[in-house]
């Protein structure tokens, strides 16, 4: 399993509601749609196409009040 796998995984079991994606695009797709549906983001700080800060900024663009946590494999 991938970390990604591993961390929703994770997070499900404590109860948390979470959507995991492979890619910084496929995330930006989903948010969206409906950006208030997310609370936080947790993201790797080096990914395909753009780095996890990036993606963050893109994302705190839409809503302002969006947390972020960052991890780095």
């Amino acid at each position: 399993a991938d970390l990604n796998e591993i961390f929703t995984s994770i997070l499900q079991d404590a109860g948390y509601d979470v959507i995991g994606f492979q890619t910084p695009k496929s995330a930006m797709e989903v948010f969206l749609k409906n950006p208030d549906t997310f609370d936080i983001l947790l993201t790797d700080v080096s990914l395909p196409g753009f780095s996890g800060k990036i993606l963050y900024e893109k994302l705190r663009a839409l809503k302002p009040d969006l947390k972020v946590i960052y991890l780095s494999g």
